[in-house]
């Protein structure tokens, strides 16, 4: 909680997969910008068209443009992106690729961001500021340690 003491942070995560996402870092990454929100942080999310675990893209989000809404406290960008229909390697590394293209221009200032995208695992330089944390499946405990 925000106390007289502390300032709120403004807090920037940026993960491709967000709610209504039911499983994966979704999960996480949406409880951890609500968490952040009703902590009293300004917390903005940039993410993409909500896919998975169907590799399809959610009805309602077809179009192919960014859409901004807040939910749940959290300021949520969604980017377009490219979904390949059958994720091969190459294809996967496109989706990837597309996303981060798309949500270079809304990137903000922030005091302090989270990188929520288990690709990002060894890729250390992309998170070595003190106030970047990086978030992989099965490394929440770490986030929520530096969190605090």
């Amino acid at each position: 909680m925000i106390t007289p003491q502390t300032r709120p942070l403004r807090v920037l995560i940026l993960g491709l997969n967000y709610a209504p996402e039911p499983i994966g870092i979704a999960a996480y990454t949406t409880g951890l910008a609500e968490h952040l929100a009703r902590a009293g942080h300004r917390v903005s999310v940039i993410a993409g068209r909500p896919y998975y675990p169907q590799w399809r893209v959610y009805p309602g989000f077809e179009a192919l443009a960014w859409k901004r809404s807040v939910e749940h406290g959290v300021v949520l960008t969604r980017c377009p992106h490219y979904v390949p229909a059958v994720p091969t390697g190459a294809r996967r590394i496109l989706h990837h690729m597309s996303f981060a293209a798309a949500a270079l221009p809304v990137i903000i200032a922030p005091r302090a961001a989270v990188a929520a995208c288990p690709g990002l695992r060894g890729r250390r330089r992309f998170c070595d500021r003190p106030d970047w944390w990086p978030v992989h499946q099965g490394r929440a405990d770490r986030t929520r340690l530096a969190l605090a």
